[in-house]
């Protein structure tokens, strides 16, 4: 698998491989009762019956070892994953994504599952949220201690193993008992993570990748492509499988350090993408996170998607938040990938941002010049600005009646321009089509060039 393209075709040696530096792990569940609400922690509030898909919990058990501090020190563990699969063989189709949850609010957070899961169930991925860090392990245990007893961390320095053994519960050969995908055969696997865990992604394929040859794929997702994890410091590997690294105009910015001038080129395996518009943190994820949130705490939520489709036509507050709809570039991100996997066709290459003095270019209305453009930057009834009162969470302004006119005389021309760009995303890779058809209702419901109220 050195170049994690012929292996993740859906050939027989893929069936077939044994990833011998990476043990077999004891597989515990479905994982069921304790004392809080009976459902695992962060479990879902989406509605996934829709999508005919199961959640099951489970825990992973081994014995790791630290990878990136020259230790041949070694440790038990016991975590968990979320397993979300297809109900039926037949609607699989043949790749996990497995999500290295974010432990900055200082528990588990899917962040990458949040912004994808729409459409990776509409098209048959089996999806995981692995709780692969000691914070989030610990946080696991202390919300329900009956359920999560047996959860047990030795620290972060095992986390890249623990992460590996986690990718062989579902890949070995044979497949352990209970096997928590119902013996579906995987034949790619991709990792995903936002923020921290991208740091965490970036070491991983600097320093474990090579050796484990586990992963087909990697998109790192939202963080500066120099960082302070372990190997971090390096630039990340393009030699091994394909990497597609998702970026944002706070990460131009560098959070407010100094900003990256001279961005890194495409080349080799790897991948950048640079999105106009976008903040760290997007409101649709974060709103996702609140619910989960809620419901953890005891409260009677409702996951409404509907409630963020007028993305540009809300926003004033004292510090709103930036709602440019980044999901989309995120399950573009997951489609792009499995596409270079299984078609042996690269991801779709994008434009850089552009850069004034270490910062995003500006257009007349203040939104960001360059870079891979959804059609509400190039058709915009708002400014999406990144950088305000909350640096990784930005604002929205929505135009004002005389501009959204001078823009769109009618209704009818303010919906024709907008098809004429979500044509032209979904046929560059930056939309999917069922997203694009999302967008184009949104359209057609509102009010432009009237502004809401």
């Amino acid at each position: 698998m050195a170049l994690g393209i012929t292996t993740g075709m859906g050939s027989s040696s893929v069936a077939a491989k044994q990833y011998h530096e990476v043990p077999v792990p004891d597989v515990e569940g479905p994982i069921t009762g304790g004392v809080r609400t009976g459902k695992p922690m962060t479990a879902t509030v989406a509605d996934i019956d829709k999508y005919s898909y199961t959640e099951e919990e489970y825990f992973i058990s081994g014995t790791a070892q630290q990878l990136v501090n020259d230790s041949d020190e070694t440790a038990s563990y016991t975590t968990r994953v979320l397993v979300y699969r297809p109900s039926g063989p037949s609607q699989f189709n043949g790749t996990l994504a497995i999500n290295w949850a974010n432990v900055t609010e200082g528990n588990d957070v899917p962040f990458s599952f949040a912004n994808k899961f729409d459409y990776a169930m509409r098209e048959g991925y089996v999806l995981v949220i692995a709780s692969v860090q000691k914070v989030g392990a610990d946080a696991l245990r202390e919300w329900d201690p009956e359920r999560y007893a047996a959860i047990s961390h030795p620290g972060d320095a095992y986390s890249y193993d623990i992460f590996s053994q986690l990718i062989q519960a579902f890949r070995a050969r044979p497949r352990p008992d209970p096997d928590p995908i119902a013996k579906l055969n995987v034949r790619n696997v991709i990792a995903m993570g936002i923020s921290q865990s991208a740091m965490y992604l970036h070491t991983y394929i600097n320093e474990v990748q090579e050796a484990h040859d586990i992963v087909d794929g990697f998109i790192p997702e939202s963080i500066p492509l120099k960082w302070f994890a372990p190997g971090s410091q390096r630039r990340v590997r393009d030699d091994l499988v394909p990497v597609l690294w998702v970026n944002t105009e706070t990460e131009v910015r560098n959070f407010g350090y100094p900003g990256t001038t001279n961005p890194r080129e495409d080349g080799g395996l790897f991948k950048l993408w640079e999105v106009a518009g976008a903040t760290h943190t997007n409101n649709y994820s974060m709103v996702y996170r609140d619910k989960v949130n809620a419901r953890d705490q005891g409260a009677d939520v409702e996951w409404n998607p509907e409630a963020m489709r007028h993305y540009g036509e809300q926003g004033g507050s004292d510090c709103p938040s930036n709602l440019f709809p980044h999901q989309y570039v995120h399950r573009a991100a997951l489609h792009q990938m499995n596409r270079w996997l299984t078609r042996n066709k690269e991801a779709a290459s994008a434009p850089r941002l552009e850069r004034a003095d270490n910062e995003p270019k500006k257009d007349k209305f203040g939104n960001a010049v360059g870079g891979l453009r959804l059609p509400v930057v190039d058709v915009p009834v708002a400014l999406y600005e990144s950088n305000d009162c909350m640096v990784m969470r930005g604002r929205t302004e929505q135009f004002d009646g005389e501009t959204l006119h001078e823009l769109y005389p009618t209704h009818d021309e303010y919906v024709r321009k907008m098809q004429s760009a979500v044509d032209a995303a979904v046929e560059g890779g930056w939309l999917v089509e069922n997203d694009g058809k999302y967008l184009m209702e949104a359209a057609r419901a509102s009010s432009i060039p009237e502004p809401s109220a």
